[in-house]
């Protein structure tokens, strides 16, 4: 799974373990990835950037699935054409 959030920032406004995700992403994935030669996107890159990035990569048929027993992952189900 992946960090659920939105690519807009103040679209996470009021989901409640954004702060979190933030943190945590702030903390270990941007210093990551950036030491890496990375994009620094972090944790919480955001569901409109990861369609983009798999529409780039060939995925056009994706279902995010968000599951209600889960408040901190969206699961993207891909399929290449």
């Amino acid at each position: 799974g992946d960090s659920r959030g939105s690519t807009n920032v103040h679209e996470n406004i009021g989901q409640p373990l954004a702060p979190y995700v933030f943190l945590w992403s702030l903390a270990g994935c941007m210093p990551a990835s950036l030491r890496e030669g990375g994009e620094g996107l972090g944790a919480m890159w955001g569901e409109q950037r990861a369609l983009e990035y798999l529409g780039d990569a060939g995925f056009h048929d994706v279902v995010v699935v968000k599951p209600d027993d889960d408040l901190i992952n969206c699961y993207y189900v891909c399929r290449k054409s």
